[in-house]
């Protein structure tokens, strides 16, 4: 799968960034497909310079994006901001939409409790009938394993 993602360049202790197309399991480092700009957050406002037509190509041919180059593509504008947080039973952030379920079901099962009638207790209690207890006379011993030579 390929990412739009960021690729370090510059000096020591004075990154800069490559915005770049590349193949998701490939190193940053490695040959880009596409260099389609570049980011130093060093300047004053930070500085993007990227190009957007092939930014809008790439998107649309499904080209995913790193976490940290959607915040820049949002900030420009060229990205919808999305809540990313999804939903699963091991994770215990749940999304706002997922929040609204769960209301919304809690609210539904709340209402379908009170219009069901309650059970009467006028029969009384049923007795559960437990099986007769089998007694277990002898088992018989196992043989005893011949040995064997090592």
């Amino acid at each position: 799968m390929l990412k739009i993602r960021l690729a370090r360049v510059g000096k020591k202790n004075y990154a800069t960034f490559r915005v770049i197309v590349s193949d998701h399991t490939k190193s940053p480092k490695a040959k880009a497909l596409e260099i389609l700009g570049s980011f130093d957050p060093n300047t004053e406002p930070a500085a993007l310079k990227i190009n957007e037509a092939r930014i809008k190509y790439w998107l649309s041919k499904g080209v995913g994006c790193s976490d940290t180059a959607r915040d820049l593509l949002v900030k420009q504008g060229l990205v919808k901001k999305v809540d990313r947080v999804k939903y699963t039973p091991t994770n215990p952030k749940k999304s706002k939409a997922q929040i609204e379920k769960d209301k919304a079901a809690a609210a539904e099962k709340a209402k379908a409790a009170k219009s069901a009638p309650a059970p009467s207790q006028a029969e009384g209690p049923k007795a559960e009938a437990k099986p007769a207890e089998v007694k277990k006379e002898g088992t018989p011993k196992e043989a005893p394993k011949p040995a064997t030579k090592k």
